[in-house]
């Protein structure tokens, strides 16, 4: 990934340690950071990171006083719209490593502050950070209620004797609002919990769960059960129970389950917070769009009991489907980054995209980037899908990228952007349209679609299988749901 490290603190040596891993930008000399992000020079801007992290010692020269450090990543963001920016929790990597973080003798020998120990844990940092904009972003927080959202147990202390935590709950309430999903998962009996909903006390509500799995069941199960209602991973969930004994049995059962340890006094909770959203939900400007998530998981829920009873075709006839798509506009280029990089299950090739190079590939005429908008009459879908074609000379084209959120499989949406994007390429003159499909332990849903759009299978080598489309043959044989329609 192409990242670039703003300092106040040499940052030659922290480079050096990420550029196996990562493209690495680092402005010449040292400490000149505010400046270069009031004004990136012509070869920061060319480089066009995907992210952009600022490591600033906060002894340091103008570590960020009297408003710097808010200018400087105001400054950045509007000079890179499509690099996610990364203020690093400097006091939070010393606290976790210790002492070892720092080393005056670097300071005075290498001009910085930081010991072997501390480089590490930054790169580190820098690492996850990279690692979640590639898809590694959790999607959902399940949480208990006894000694969680309360102090207090409920069956035995009632109602007026527990003590509601607001602060932890207005947290939650506020991850909720950046589109993160919110689980209840609770050991009570769901009639007895009915009353705290109405009481004052209490900052959420029950609407603000999109699912809720309250009862005696093991939690990993109940975990599980509530991934399947909402067609995520388990890996995709944090776990945020009270009971060491019930986060060790978690991850015992679901081991692929964030589950932090939980603070054994109220006290400790600003500092819980804190370290949540650092690790596992940090604001990404690639999920701007997602504040409406969490509502349209309860759609997708009540699309699963609506689907009770009907066979496929019954169903999406009663769905009522309309699909837009659409040339990509430089708005969709953040969410369409977030589909990469979120997306595993239907993604023909699971390449993780970031945004500047999905504005780059949008921009170029050689690409056909389309964007694909759904709706039905539960709610809106937002944009669930996108398509990537590469013209090449000789009135060839190959697809390069296919990529559809797990809520909009099995509408059949495919064949829609599919017929589009032959459409579009056939009025650019392509007569022969290539594919290929790199198949993977997730993406098992994609296994014969290019078959199923009417292509012919030129080769299998490994993992990867090669396809062939003649476009002069029309549109795609397998016609979209007879109910989609444009969307209004």
């Amino acid at each position: 990934m192409k990242i670039a490290v703003l300092s106040n603190a040499s940052a030659g040596v922290l480079a050096g340690m990420l550029r196996p891993r990562h493209e690495v930008w680092i402005p010449p000399g040292w400490g000149a950071w505010a400046e270069t992000a009031a004004s990136p020079p012509r070869e920061m801007l060319a480089f066009a990171p995907a992210a952009i992290f600022l490591a600033l010692d906060p002894a340091g020269r103008n570590p960020g006083a009297g408003g710097v450090l808010e200018r400087a990543v105001a400054s950045l963001e509007s000079a890179f719209p499509y690099s996610e920016i990364f203020v690093l929790d400097m006091p939070a990597l010393a606290s976790e490593t210790g002492p070892s973080f720092f080393d005056p003798r670097m300071a005075a020998v290498a001009g910085m502050p930081w010991s072997l120990a501390g480089l590490r844990a930054i790169a580190a940092e820098i690492d996850r950070f990279a690692g979640m904009l590639q898809g590694g972003v959790k999607k959902a927080v399940a949480v208990d209620f006894d000694g969680t959202l309360w102090d207090g147990v409920l069956a035995e202390d009632g109602l007026d004797g527990i003590s509601p935590r607001p602060g932890f709950q207005k947290f939650l309430l506020s991850l909720k609002e950046r589109g993160v999903i919110l689980v209840a998962l609770s050991k009570n009996t769901p009639s007895a919990v009915e009353c705290v909903w109405s009481d004052p006390r209490m900052v959420l509500r029950k609407e603000d769960f999109s699912c809720l799995r309250i009862g005696w069941s093991e939690k990993a199960d109940n975990l599980a059960a509530a991934a399947r209602d909402l067609n995520i991973s388990p890996s995709a969930f944090v776990f945020v129970d009270d009971s060491p004994a019930e986060r060790e049995r978690m991850k015992a059962l679901s081991p692929g389950t964030a589950v932090p340890d939980f603070p054994v006094s109220p006290d400790g909770l600003p500092g819980f917070e804190r370290m949540l959203s650092r690790r596992y939900f940090p604001r990404l400007r690639t999920a701007a769009s997602s504040s409406g998530r969490a509502a349209s998981y309860a759609a997708e829920a009540a699309r699963r009991r609506a689907a009770e009873g009907l066979d496929p075709a019954e169903y999406l006839r009663s769905l009522d489907m309309r699909i837009d798509i659409a040339p990509a506009r430089p708005s969709d280029v953040m969410r369409l980054a977030e589909l990469s990089a979120r997306c595993s299950q239907f993604n023909v090739l699971t390449s993780r995209r970031t945004a500047p190079e999905i504005a780059a590939l949008a921009a170029d005429p050689r690409h056909v980037v389309l964007a694909v908008r759904a709706a039905d009459r539960f709610g809106d879908y937002g944009t669930v899908a996108f398509a990537i074609a590469r013209i090449d000379p000789g009135a060839r084209a190959e697809i390069v990228d296919f990529v559809m959120s797990c809520r909009a499989m099995n509408r059949r949406i495919e064949f829609s952007v599919e017929e589009a994007l032959e459409k579009e390429l056939s009025a650019r003159g392509v007569e022969t349209l290539f594919a290929r499909r790199d198949s993977t332990p997730k993406n098992a849903p994609v296994e014969n679609l290019f078959a199923e759009f009417g292509f012919e299978t030129v080769r299998v080598s490994g993992p990867s299988a090669f396809y062939r489309r003649r476009l002069a043959a029309g549109p795609s044989p397998a016609a979209p749901c007879p109910s989609a329609s444009p969307a209004r």
